[in-house]
């Protein structure tokens, strides 16, 4: 079970307009003055209150424009397991917005096949194809994106990409409630998933 720290619950609380809790303190007396120093215990970790493990798998795209360049909004596009070569693939993963639940982590899975054979990054085969994130028009890091094929690979070769995300990316991800990547333009996407476990304060929100 996942477990946190109490100052990551009240915070999160706070957000939910809970009622806010008194922390305890201890008092040390002072030699100058007898009057006490009020110190903050440590904070406790404490156990999830309602854990959740999400499973979003794709089956039609569906990206959200605002997300990706106008280069790559305007290019020619493909589907699941498309076949033609200088396609761009898009998509979307879109979830409920919950102002009590964090992601916590963050998996994104994708399945690819080299339409074209992959001979070299300067060549215009699937060689520099890459596999990104995007957000609000621009690229994002993360770990498990970039190059998608080792040199050489031949036509018809697949493999399977994961990306995963830092903090400073999961709070894109908690503020934005969706997950943008695109797929360069000789390799086929023949599938995607992505896996979260986030944690909700109510019951209701689980």
């Amino acid at each position: 079970m996942k477990r946190f720290s109490s100052a990551y619950i009240l915070f999160a609380g706070l957000l939910c307009a809970a009622p806010s809790t008194a922390q305890r303190v201890v008092g040390h007396p002072t030699k100058m003055t007898g009057t006490a120093v009020i110190r903050p215990l440590p904070p406790k970790p404490i156990p999830c209150p309602h854990p959740m493990n999400d499973s979003l798998v794709m089956s039609t795209p569906t990206p959200y424009q605002q997300d990706f360049s106008a280069a790559s909004w305007s290019a020619p596009r493909a589907g699941v397991g498309s076949g033609l070569d200088n396609h761009q693939f898009l998509q979307t993963f879109r979830w409920d917005s919950r102002t009590c639940c964090q992601v916590l982590s963050a998996t994104l899975t994708v399945r690819l096949k080299a339409i074209d054979g992959a001979s070299s990054r300067a060549a215009s085969d699937a060689g520099n194809d890459a596999l990104g994130i995007a957000r609000n028009g621009v690229g994002v890091p993360a770990s498990g994106t970039g190059y998608i094929w080792p040199i050489p690979s031949a036509a018809g070769a697949t493999i399977t990409k994961t990306v995963t995300f830092n903090a400073a990316q999961l709070v894109n991800l908690n503020t934005d409630s969706r997950l943008s990547f695109v797929v360069e333009d000789d390799t086929a996407v023949l599938g995607a998933t992505l896996t979260m476990q986030r944690c909700c304060l109510d019951r209701k929100m689980s």
